[in-house]
């Protein structure tokens, strides 16, 4: 069983993800391509009767531990390749779009990460112009020492495949 760092913001906005990630649930909602690749990077055996859904390895069980540092760094999950993800619901976002932005400009600036993977969860519509703004606000200006910051569209439904994805792709 793998563990992953987050801030305590995330574990109360995001309890469901959670409650997918520990009971190795989110393993359900990936392709059958990367249910291969995850059975290759978690060295799976899968065997009948391991006391889990049908199909879900017992590798695919992600334990959640709460780390006070992330709440003051601004991530909500650190990775072990100097990476940071950082989940936000669209819903949200659209209310404090300038905060948000604040928040990755400096973490991006921190020199804490090298690289950030923002994953916005579609919960309702958004503006294409708030799109714009963001990916323009975090254009790479010399002498950042952040080298990328991604971004991601999900589901609530799929938002725990798409955290443990990054964690299992940046644990090879």
């Amino acid at each position: 069983t793998f563990t992953i760092l987050t801030s305590e913001s995330f574990l109360e906005l995001f309890g469901e993800s959670i409650m997918e990630l520990a009971s190795g649930r989110w393993f359900n909602t990936l392709t059958t391509a990367e249910k291969l690749q995850i059975n290759s990077l978690l060295n799976c055996n899968q065997e009948p009767g391991n006391g889990l859904d049908p199909g879900i390895p017992p590798q695919a069980k992600i334990n959640v531990s709460d780390c006070p540092l992330l709440d003051i760094a601004g991530a909500d999950i650190e990775l072990a390749d100097d990476k940071a993800l950082i989940v936000q619901r669209i819903s949200t976002l659209t209310q404090s779009s300038k905060e948000f932005m604040k928040r990755l400009v400096i973490m991006a600036a921190s020199g804490r990460y090298r690289s950030i993977h923002v994953i916005l969860c579609v919960d309702t519509d958004m503006r294409p112009s708030e799109i714009v703004t963001m990916q323009n606000a975090l254009m790479q200006q010399s002498g950042c020492p952040c080298e990328t910051v991604t971004f991601e569209y999900t589901s609530p439904r799929t938002l725990s495949s798409s955290i443990a994805l990054q964690f299992c792709n940046s644990s090879e």
